[in-house]
């Protein structure tokens, strides 16, 4: 394919406070607008999500720090994500699917003691 953007990734982790793993995973919207990612952030290491703004080069930390996401999927109109959401109140951690607003609001728990988000559509 054709190159449409070149952005540092550096740029982009520097400003999340965060590093990239084998656990990151980057997703792009259709559009092209947005990136999606996870990854562990310091100090407290949950796994967060965001996303960076591709035009405007603003990243948005999508999850609370009180919760670790994970495994964030595009739902189709790319306003909300499905993601893997992980309480570690306790031993045995409890895992949910849940999804989230690219603004950060409107969290909900959909499923609770699963660990699969998938859609179809």
């Amino acid at each position: 394919g054709n190159e449409l953007q070149r952005i540092s990734i550096e740029k982009i982790i520097h400003r999340a406070k965060a590093g990239i793993s084998s656990r990151t995973k980057f997703s792009l919207s259709r559009d092209k607008n947005y990136l999606l990612f996870d990854t562990a952030v310091a100090p407290e290491e949950n796994g967060s999500i965001f996303v960076f703004d591709m035009q405007k080069q603003t990243l948005v930390r999508v999850t609370p720090d009180t919760i670790d996401g994970s495994e964030p999927k595009w739902l189709p109109a790319e306003k909300e994500v499905l993601f893997l959401q992980l309480t570690r109140k306790e031993v045995p951690y409890e895992f949910s699917i849940s999804k989230i607003a690219l603004d950060g609001t409107n969290l909900q728990i959909l499923i609770k003691n699963a660990r699969n988000a998938s859609y179809s559509r």
